[in-house]
């Protein structure tokens, strides 16, 4: 059986808030059921059209890598859009705006950044994770197949049941039928340590 190719846009560049995090936790429930994959950083069109992969991520960057980013790959978010047409995929923070703006959401710039801890509700899961955004609606949603979100960090690794979602429409992508349950020895002790985490950060209203 092949591997699994997680693939990421820029990936050293766009990974301010550990957005390429995503990516391991992926990496390691894929193992987890016994199924390998690489994490393939792609610069181009070509080599992200060429690559033949499975999943399709695109982090935070800094103004510097947006700049160098509009530059070298101005079609970059347009591509994302494209691919994540047939792959699933997640755009997180400035790569969410591009991925937004591209899509035809108007972003209104805003004085002063959002920046706090958040839950978000996406079709039927309810999201906890660290919003900061500098433009509104900066509201997780859906393009094709991709999750935008202005949730970053590791976001997959807050929210177990997104990220199973995600694993299984990865393995759909790379031609394999999921196992019927995606639980485990090693799912069920990160659920133990993440109640933990969500009675910590969820908001309080």
């Amino acid at each position: 059986m092949s591997k699994i190719k997680l693939i990421t846009l820029l990936g050293e560049q766009f990974n301010i808030n550990g957005d390429q995090g995503n990516l391991l936790v992926l990496q390691k429930r894929l193992a987890w059921l016994g199924f390998e994959s690489e994490i393939l950083s792609v610069s181009s069109s070509a080599e992200l059209f060429g690559a033949t992969g499975h999943f399709v991520l695109l982090g935070h960057g800094s103004l510097a890598a947006n700049k160098s980013a509009a530059s070298s790959w101005p079609s970059m978010a347009e591509d994302f859009i494209t691919a994540t047409k047939t792959l699933p995929g997640l755009a997180v923070g400035s790569g969410a705006s591009k991925v937004a703006t591209s899509a035809g959401l108007h972003l209104k710039q805003l004085a002063e950044p959002v920046s706090e801890f958040a839950t978000e509700h996406l079709n039927e899961f309810e999201l906890l994770g660290y919003k900061f955004a500098d433009a509104q609606p900066a509201v997780t949603h859906q393009v094709n197949n991709a999750i935008v979100t202005w949730m970053h960090g590791p976001l997959l690794a807050k929210n177990p049941e997104l990220a199973d979602a995600m694993i299984r429409r990865i393995l759909t992508a790379a031609g394999i039928t999921a196992p019927e349950s995606l639980s485990n020895e090693n799912t069920r002790k990160i659920d133990e340590i993440l109640a933990g985490v969500w009675q910590l950060e969820k908001p309080q209203n």
